[in-house]
């Protein structure tokens, strides 16, 4: 025993149980014996409480043309898209393509909502191997001598079609 604090009496004990006084919450329909803000910021809590489901946010502005002429053609607001409502609800998740590598080459970057503002600079700023003074592995290498080996033999072709003489 800690001999710096006095032995707890009588009086201590029945003051601490009567605060750890058990209560009923109606929400989560469990007893808790915690102090009610503990409780109320609880997971068990947070999860029970029904609350609605944030509505969908779209990236057209209420006050834009085609999204009145959607409200005219029977659209409601909260509901999909499509023929019945029921279709996406959510803005397509994209991948931005900053390099000039054809369609599937390398690994996929993990697709996102990207929407950026007019003429922001951060929607074509260039990231990690992307930008200049990349690094050429002998793969590149092998491809550019390929490329130009090709382009000096189209070159002669071309020059020795126009040196068509007859012996």
């Amino acid at each position: 025993q800690d001999q710096s604090s006095p032995p707890a009496t009588a009086a201590d004990q029945s003051h601490q149980n009567q605060s750890i006084q058990t209560q009923w919450c109606p929400v989560c329909s469990v007893h808790y014996s915690c102090p009610p803000e503990t409780h109320l910021s609880s997971t068990l809590h947070l999860f029970s409480l029904s609350r609605p489901a944030p509505p969908p946010h779209y990236c057209l502005p209420p006050s834009t043309p085609a999204y009145q002429m959607m409200l005219r053609s029977g659209w409601t607001p909260g509901g999909g898209l499509g023929p019945e409502g029921e279709g996406h609800k959510q803005p397509v998740r994209t991948v931005l393509k900053r390099d000039s590598r054809g369609l599937g080459y390398g690994p996929t970057p993990r697709p996102k909502v990207t929407h950026f503002q007019p003429k922001d600079p951060q929607a074509v700023r260039r990231t990690g191997k992307e930008g200049r003074g990349e690094r050429r592995g002998r793969r590149g290498m092998k491809e550019q001598s390929k490329r130009e080996e090709k382009d000096r033999n189209w070159e002669r072709d071309f020059r020795s079609s126009f040196n068509t003489f007859d012996p």
